[in-house]
């Protein structure tokens, strides 16, 4: 009996069990089923009462604030929900955690959305293998898709070079960007430690409903192989009011890994990135690489402002917090990152293929341009100690921009071969505590049969203007005397293949205005001896005089003195020792090499800047130091009337710029005494 009783109450427990089990598997079924329906369901949008304007949030589909919860389904659930319906998203718990360990799909965000300052935290502690570090957490899209035209009935019909207006086999597919491609030419073949075979040559530009084409070109192409068309939308997209946090891997193996893209990435024309800002969970470690927090990728009229992101530290691969590639019209403004003079931080951004860029109000350890930039705009900035390295085309324009850079105010990428085909103009801008005499760097690259290293393209040194520059150069070793506008770190003799023009197509103009050094150093065109003629070489240079002291000589804003007395014109443009030529005149009449210059004598520029010249003691404006110029000022300290404003600025015979006292007079007479 008891033998049997136990076996009864066994097969009781037994199918108790199973019904339990059964019962727990359907309620987990129904749960399932209730989440993944759950998007499919109909939300009641919510309505801001200020603008009227229609949205969703990240808690109408379960998120929370819990340490451990992965909000990534759920954001991703909304988001799919507001592309769907077209509304809006915002954010209204103070913290959400992403995990997004095995998932690869990005989040893709399709409306406007305000996440309202909450913090989000990025967990990459333990994603060590997984593949999901190769993908984005956000990728903002544009709902209409692009097309790609690869028929070579349609191509090889298709003209594009750097005259090229209106191309009407692309007429009829609205605002688009556009990118061609020649894959039988390779370009931007890269030298040195990271030497490659270079990528297909492509240009990227805007067109309009008729085929005309927006943006300057930048290349002849002998053919076109594919040309990507991508739809610009009317509409702006605003993408705004995020803290992000990234916890760095654990593994320090990670930096063999390759680049993490755990990150957002835009790849929408008239996009907005507005105050999303960037922090990682201990800035002194090391961990990734990462390949740019944000990420902007063809697209154009892109706008990022209000942002601080953050400069990595590194230890064998390159770290990025903002990429930016194959865009056009792109504004970054106001985008900043701590610890830019520290020189154990990667340069916070990279680029390719970009066009009508702009930077201003930014403090950026470095501005950087890989594979191209044509037209780059950099305003009101501060730039850290990885400074200013680019390599590109057409205008460079920096304004109002302080650069520690230390190695150079620019430096020409001479991995991608140090060139800059157009414009480098630079206005009110200062290089600070500069260790290197130069302003602009390049650097010749030769392979190891020793030829020139093939780029894919010719090589330039560009044209500069200088309105404004000062270089504080207390730093500089004191046997370098000079500080170079162009400088290879080599004798120009030392070239292996002799004469620069066998590697570089030369600058056409160079003009330097309001340039001062701290420490009083000449600015001189290239490093060691170019060339002694520069109009051989069609070189036009415009090198107006600088405040400070040419030999005897002190320059100061509109006037030019200490100049002595029986100076002829040839003398003086001597010893003046610059290369640009002046018209020194008398009233109207210009003075001939062998006239004496005079107090009152004007000399004007190529640019038209006017000096007056001034001999000292030669207050009868003749030329000549004698005892008419004593009577004229003994008579001036009497009746203290007649002697006008050059006059004046003669007399001061002691330089001390103060009031003509008889100090001056004892000064003029000791003068004259010399010359008797």
């Amino acid at each position: 009996m008891k033998a049997k009783k136990a076996k009864l109450n066994f097969m009781f427990l037994l199918i108790l069990a199973v019904l339990l089990i059964m019962i727990y598997f359907q309620v987990a079924k129904k749960e399932v089923i209730m989440q993944r329906s759950f998007a499919q369901e109909t939300i009641q949008p919510h309505i801001d009462e200020e603008t009227g304007e229609k949205y969703i949030t990240y808690e109408d589909f379960g998120a929370t604030s819990k340490e451990g919860y992965d909000n990534y389904q759920v954001i991703k659930d909304t988001h799919d929900y507001a592309n769907q319906n077209n509304i809006a998203v915002r954010a209204t718990l103070s913290c959400y955690h992403i995990y997004k360990i095995d998932d690869i799909s990005p989040i893709f965000i399709e409306t406007n959305t305000n996440w309202n300052q909450a913090k989000f935290i990025i967990h990459d502690e333990e994603i060590a293998g997984k593949k999901t570090k190769d993908y984005p957490i956000f990728q903002i899209n544009a709902k209409e898709e692009g097309k790609t035209i690869t028929d070579k009935e349609i191509l090889k019909n298709i003209i594009i070079n750097k005259n090229t207006k209106n191309i009407e086999q692309l007429a009829g597919n609205g605002n688009c960007l556009c990118i061609a491609y020649n894959e039988n030419k390779m370009q931007y073949k890269r030298s040195g430690s990271l030497q490659n075979a270079g990528r297909a040559q492509q240009d990227i530009f805007k067109i309009d409903e008729e085929g005309n084409v927006l943006n300057e070109l930048v290349w002849d192409f002998e053919e076109i192989t594919k040309i990507i068309l991508i739809p610009i939308p009317d509409e702006t997209l605003i993408i705004e009011n995020g803290n992000f946090q990234t916890n760095l891997p654990n593994d320090r193996a990670e930096q063999e890994s390759g680049y993490f893209n755990r990150n957002i990435i835009c790849y929408r024309s008239n996009t907005i990135l507005k105050n999303i800002n960037h922090i990682l969970n201990d800035e002194e470690a090391i961990g990734g690489p990462y390949y740019g927090f944000l990420r902007l990728q063809r697209a154009s009229n892109i706008k990022i402002a209000e942002c601080e992101l953050v400069a990595h530290k590194y230890e064998k691969v390159s770290n990025y917090d903002l990429i930016i590639e194959n865009t056009i019209n792109t504004e970054i403004n106001k985008v900043t990152c701590k610890n830019i003079e520290d020189s154990h931080r990667w340069g916070i951004t990279g680029s390719n293929y970009t066009k009508d860029i702009t930077y201003k109000n930014c403090i950026l350890n470095r501005i950087d341009a890989h594979c191209g930039v044509h037209n780059l705009n950099i305003e009101n900035c501060q730039i850290g100690i990885c400074g200013i390295t680019v390599q590109g085309s057409g205008e460079l324009n920096i304004s109002n921009t302080t650069n520690s850079g230390r190695s150079a105010f620019i430096n020409l990428r001479d991995d991608y071969g140090s060139s800059w085909n157009g414009n480098i103009n630079i206005k009110d801008c200062t290089l600070k505590e500069t260790q290197f005499p130069r302003i602009i760097h390049f650097k010749i690259i030769h392979d190891k049969d020793g030829q020139l290293h093939d780029y894919g393209y010719d090589l330039y040194l560009p044209n500069i203007k200088i309105d404004g520059l000062t270089i504080e150069d207390n730093n500089i070793p004191a046997e370098n005397e000079n500080i170079y506008i162009y400088d290879n770190n080599k004798n120009f003799t030392g070239i292996e293949n002799g004469d620069i023009r066998n590697n570089y197509i030369l600058p056409k103009n160079i003009t330097i205005e309001n340039y001062q050094t701290t420490t009083g150093r000449k600015l001189k065109l290239f490093s060691n001896q170019f060339y002694d003629n520069l109009e051989e070489v069609g070189i036009t240079l415009s090198m107006p005089l600088t405040d400070g002291e040419v030999e005897d000589y002190q320059i100061e804003k509109d006037t030019i003195k200490n100049i002595s007395g029986n100076t002829t014109k040839t003398e003086f443009i001597q010893k003046l020792g610059s290369n640009e030529a002046y018209n020194i005149a008398r009233g109207e009449k210009t003075l001939l090499d062998k006239d004496i210059i005079a107090t009152g004598d004007t000399l004007e520029t190529k640019t038209g800047k006017r000096y007056t010249l001034i001999v000292t003691g030669d207050i009868t404006k003749d030329g000549q130091v004698n005892i008419k110029d004593v009577v004229k000022l003994r008579r001036y300290l009497v009746l203290k009337n007649n002697l006008d404003a050059t006059e004046l600025i003669a007399a001061d015979t002691n330089l001390d710029e103060k009031d003509v006292t008889i100090k001056d007079l004892v000064k003029l007479r000791k003068i004259v005494l010399e010359k008797e």
